[in-house]
């Protein structure tokens, strides 16, 4: 397996999480959670970190409106108006790859409306700026936080499945020394009770092909793919497992569907590499 075609698929598995993560029964009925208690409040991450990046890498004029919108926070008492700014400054971040800043902003927004959409959302920028962290402490203190957010959604709704199998996906980061296996545990318990679990059964495909069970990775990901078959990362996956099986024609088959309907660059890029390489 090449060593750039898993750091793009790496990257690409990360991206697909925010499409799972939206708890489509609270927005359906628009339920908000009220403001938790000072005793709940403790269980989220006191230590929202600080922007460590060198902002240097953006433009003058995103820094000029990087400072626009922070005194526009700074100077505001209107949480709402809050909110979109660092909204908006989250997505400056994003677009520049700064993502321990997103998960910063994802943080205070969660402080500013607390609710499970927003614990979710922080949640998530956390762990995916774990991903990326450049050192074995960020990534524990990035993953650290990611928990804190997912307790607290499950404290409002213990049998949202997608929170147990992000909390689960922590555990992966980061294991348990008392249990390293407490994450692929997780992840099982949400299939037991939702074998139809799509970003359980993601996160399972791609934990077998870390561990190189590549046959247990086709089984996973040719499930996901029968619930959502336009789901490009488990087709890219399964075309990678397919590869280290010797399963040359399936691989074939899958990365010239990739090349022909991707909109992914990097994901065209990495397909194009396995077909010169399946020859």
């Amino acid at each position: 397996m090449l060593r750039s075609q898993v750091v793009i698929i790496t990257l690409a598995s990360v991206l697909i999480f925010g499409m799972y993560l939206l708890p489509k029964a609270i927005v359906k009925g628009k339920k908000q959670v009220t403001q938790p208690s000072k005793s709940k409040q403790a269980d989220t991450p006191k230590n929202m970190g600080e922007e460590t990046h060198n902002q240097p890498s953006l433009s003058k004029q995103q820094l000029t409106q990087l400072a626009n919108w922070k005194n526009a926070i700074s100077s505001s008492t209107n949480k709402e108006k809050k909110i979109i700014f660092a909204d908006s400054i989250a997505n400056l971040f994003k677009s520049a790859n700064q993502f321990d800043s997103v998960a910063f902003y994802k943080a205070k927004i969660s402080e500013w409306k607390p609710s499970i959409n927003s614990w979710m959302q922080a949640g998530n920028a956390y762990l995916f700026a774990a991903r990326f962290a450049l050192n074995q402490a960020k990534v524990e203190k990035s993953v650290q936080n990611a928990r804190g957010y997912f307790n607290q959604v499950l404290k409002q709704k213990e049998d949202f499945l997608d929170a147990k199998a992000q909390m689960a996906q922590t555990y992966l980061m980061v294991p348990n020394k008392q249990n390293p296996m407490q994450g692929v545990q997780m992840l099982l318990q949400v299939i037991k009770k939702d074998p139809n679990n799509q970003l359980a059964l993601f996160i399972l495909g791609e934990r077998s092909m870390q561990v190189r069970k590549y046959d247990k990775a086709i089984e996973r990901f040719e499930k996901l793919l029968s619930l959502n078959p336009k789901n490009e990362n488990a087709q890219y996956y399964l075309g990678m497992a397919y590869v280290e099986t010797g399963k040359k024609l399936k691989a074939l088959e899958i990365f010239k569907n990739i090349e022909k309907v991707s909109t992914d660059s990097a994901k065209v890029a990495g397909a194009r590499s396995y077909l010169q390489q399946l020859k």
